[in-house]
């Protein structure tokens, strides 16, 4: 009688540990699958927005000395006589930011092993030039020409340069962005309670190009 006692306590023992163990393999099931779901995505979202209250995450900034070049050719007599050809550099240091939008689309996915998050598009602000140490330089000219115009023609056309150099500018800094933003996604998860092995971490116009933001 004493062993059947002891028989039927070890099969409930068993059973309440199966019974645990399934509930605990649910309940991670169920942690790992929210990551895919609107919620989770929302709770990002609100975490990200105490940071960047803006609605816009800065992921890279770069600092360069941008140097552009305007040459300028003329013709007289219906080209038949070529005048000296005008060269004028435009010099000034620039800062560059890249950024990702938080109302714009996310997309959050949760697999056995690995969180993929597809942000946004990473796309550069308006580059910050200073203009105060904005330099011209007449590399080649001619007292035939007028080169003052060229170099006031090169001066309007500096926004349009810079706002190139910036979309070039991202291939170079897109590793620097892809690591602060998994960075971002470790804190939310630890805020979470949550663990990944891997995140990985895309944007959406990875190998494409995109206008400035302002």
């Amino acid at each position: 009688m004493g062993a059947t006692h002891k028989m039927v306590r070890l099969i409930f023992a068993v059973t309440a540990m199966i019974l645990i163990s399934w509930s605990a393999f649910k309940y991670i099931k169920f942690r790992n699958n929210s990551f895919s779901n609107e919620s989770a995505q929302t709770r990002f979202m609100s975490f990200a927005t105490q940071i960047a209250p803006l609605r816009r995450i800065e992921l890279a900034k770069v600092s360069q000395l941008e140097v552009f070049e305007r040459k300028s050719e003329a013709h007289l007599f219906w080209s038949k006589l070529k005048l000296p050809d005008v060269v004028v550099s435009a010099t000034v240091p620039v800062e560059y930011r890249y950024t990702v939008g938080l109302e714009d689309a996310w997309q959050i996915r949760s697999f056995d092993q690995e969180i993929e998050i597809v942000a946004p598009a990473l796309t550069p602000s308006t580059p910050a030039a200073d203009i105060s140490q904005l330099r011209f330089d007449v590399k080649e000219g001619s007292v035939f020409r007028n080169e003052q115009k060229v170099s006031e023609a090169l001066q309007s056309e500096l926004t349009a340069l810079l706002e190139k150099r910036a979309i070039d500018n991202r291939d170079l800094i897109i590793e620097t962005a892809r690591k602060e933003l998994d960075d971002l996604a470790q804190a939310w998860l630890k805020k979470e309670n949550a663990q990944a092995k891997k995140i990985k971490v895309r944007f959406a116009n990875e190998g494409g190009s995109n206008k400035t933001q302002p």
